[in-house]
């Protein structure tokens, strides 16, 4: 009971007015045994409600899948189509051993969130009450624990909560590197500072504090400069000595030397003219776009296009054995025909202004409440948004937002999972907001301290209840509709058929084929390898998938024999084309090919 009490004091704590220079007081590192009990049941609480929401039965998010066959590429050895986007990468690489010992990878990745979400909490903790105090880090923690959709991306086989607990940990290491002058920090700073790199791209954001903080220590300390500067170039050659160790080793028989994560740098810096857009449900085609919309142009092409159209035009036009009345011609005008009509319905879709969606993706990613507790203690401690150490914060928030106007100038489309970085960027700022809000609550209610206990204690279950409501009630209209794609798909198969998809269509093939499709990269040998492996089935996704790749994929498809073949009619039939060389097969459907692939997306059915 005495640690009950000791939460609800901690809600009930006036967060301080100021703050001594947190970068060059020496803070006391000791911990009350209650505070040691209420981080350990911080801790717990954000592990059981990750693993409450594992009873949500909606459908794994489509990048899970691509992951899956990065990982499998990585198993057999397919190391081009493994590092054609991702690069060299800690969460594949971790799904590629697991896979390797025979674990599911969807079941590895969703262990691997929920393990890193437990170990982000401390690190956090750690963190944020170097920067304020004990209070405010433990309602920065409760936030993590309790914020819906961070809980619901910790239990998605998705690399974000590894890369969280990357992220804060290379923060944690860097202030208390640049605040008590200690090598072994900056040294264990380097390698979070790297693995958040080679997790996410947003890792890159990390160069700010690594530079920021020890630039402040020396700003009102001048004899720290070279502690700081030893200290840097460690950190820093981390990075580079990592690399070359990898491509030493794991990498000796592999063609080519691997340079880890350059795209941002490159995007940035300008070092190449475009980049390709990532293969993910979140990104689409990588090609010039309205800076007004969120939807790709049809009538530019970028060269992979055009490349992509000459093979097609280019495929020998043998006679094929579907017939339809409707659009006549061979395999290659229908499939030229049905990659049209995608970008067509691309358009017309959804025209949203991008800066509508990055309001709303910023808002879903703080969560609204959040956002205004962030804001409350933005207002009342202005003072401290210019002090040395949040100035770097603020830096590092101003660089998120820069980037995503970048990606929205460059591909016309936002990510919106940039956002959370904030969060944790803004933690300390947020935990001071609870604690200003709850306060002012407290103080007006005369109640005695066991009534106090009980309502912290039933706020808290009811917003861990409410973000588990919010979880498993959520409406995924798009992953059911796969679902009964993929069972229409399962009943007009012939028994004896294999399947095969690329990643973004791997979701519909689970339920088609479950434990028996195979799932490879959207990557130059897929034909070649679905070839190789007998398969007489492929299922494409057009919709996501930029259509210079979908060009050149259909192309080396259709000169290895496989011809385009009717989908059953579902809402979602018009994002996918389905090719067999099973002349059985393609003689059932054959009939249904134009109505299948030119019907347009039924207007409920969204991007996730």
């Amino acid at each position: 009971m005495s640690w009950m009490c000791h939460a609800a004091s901690v809600l009930q704590t006036t967060p301080a007015a100021d703050y001594d220079d947190p970068l060059t007081t020496q803070r006391d590192d000791s911990l009350s045994r209650l505070t040691w009990q209420l981080l350990i049941g911080l801790t717990v609480l954000a592990v059981i409600l990750r693993l409450a929401s594992l009873y949500d039965d909606a459908p794994p998010v489509r990048d899970a899948f691509y992951y899956s066959a990065v990982a499998q590429s990585l198993v057999d050895g397919n190391l081009f189509d493994a590092f054609e986007y991702l690069n060299l990468n800690l969460f594949t690489a971790i799904l590629g051993a697991a896979q390797a010992c025979g674990i599911d990878p969807l079941a590895a990745g969703t262990a691997i969130g929920i393990v890193s979400a437990g170990l982000t909490v401390p690190l956090l903790f750690g963190w944020v009450r170097r920067m304020y105090d004990d209070q405010v880090a433990l309602a920065a923690c409760l936030l993590f624990a309790l914020h819906p959709r961070l809980v619901r991306l910790s239990v998605e086989p998705l690399r974000e909560s590894l890369f969280y607990l990357m992220f804060v940990a290379a923060l944690y290491c860097f202030w208390r590197a640049a605040a008590e002058q200690k090598w072994r920090y900056f040294l264990l700073a380097g390698v979070a500072m790297t693995l958040a790199i080679h997790t996410r791209s947003e890792g890159w954001l990390l160069l700010v504090p690594a530079i920021g903080w020890p630039l402040g220590r020396w700003w009102v300390d001048r004899g720290s400069w070279r502690v700081s500067l030893g200290g840097l170039t460690t950190a820093f050659l981390v990075l580079p000595a990592c690399l070359l160790l990898v491509n030493c080793t794991l990498l000796a028989g592999h063609p080519r030397c691997e340079w880890g994560r350059l795209a941002p740098l490159q995007l940035v810096f300008g070092w190449q003219r475009t980049v390709d857009a990532p293969p993910t449900e979140t990104a689409l085609a990588a090609t010039p776009s309205s800076s007004k919309t969120n939807r790709s142009e049809p009538n530019l092409e970028t060269r992979d296009d055009l490349e992509g159209r000459s093979a097609l035009a280019n495929v020998p036009t043998a006679p094929t054995a579907i017939h339809v009345s409707a659009v006549s011609g061979t395999s290659t005008e229908r499939a030229e025909q049905a990659l049209k009509a995608r970008a067509k319905h691309d358009i017309a879709s959804d025209r949203r202004p991008l800066q509508v969606l990055f309001i709303n993706d910023l808002s879903a990613a703080l969560n609204p409440l959040i956002a205004l507790l962030m804001l409350a203690a933005l207002i009342r401690w202005r003072h401290l948004v210019i002090r040395r150490d949040k100035l770097v914060l603020a830096a590092m928030a101003l660089a998120i937002a820069a980037a995503v106007v970048l990606r929205q100038e460059r591909f016309g489309q936002i990510n919106g999972r940039y956002f959370f970085a904030v969060f944790f960027i803004g933690a300390g700022c947020a935990g001071q907001g609870l604690l200003l809000v709850a306060t002012a609550i407290f103080r007006r209610l005369k109640i005695g301290e066991q009534a106090k206990v009980a309502i912290a204690g039933g706020l808290i279950g009811c917003c861990g209840v409410a973000g588990l409501a919010w979880i498993t009630m959520r409406d995924d209209p798009h992953g059911f509709a796969e679902q009964r794609l993929g069972h229409l798909i399962a009943a007009s198969l012939p028994d004896d058929s294999s399947l095969a998809a690329t990643h973004t269509a791997a979701r519909v093939a689970m339920y088609a084929q479950p434990g028996r499709s195979l799932t490879l990269p959207h990557s130059i040998s897929f034909a070649k390898r679905v070839d190789e492996s007998g398969i007489d089935t492929v299922l494409v996704e057009t919709y996501f998938s930029a259509r210079g790749k979908t060009n050149l994929l259909l192309a080396e498809l259709l000169q290895r024999g496989y011809r385009v073949v009717g989908l059953p009619r579902s809402e979602v039939s018009a994002k996918y084309l389905m090719l067999s060389r099973d002349a059985a097969f393609e003689a059932t459907d054959a009939s249904r090919v134009a109505a299948r692939l030119d019907e347009p997306t039924s207007p409920d059915t969204t991007r996730r």
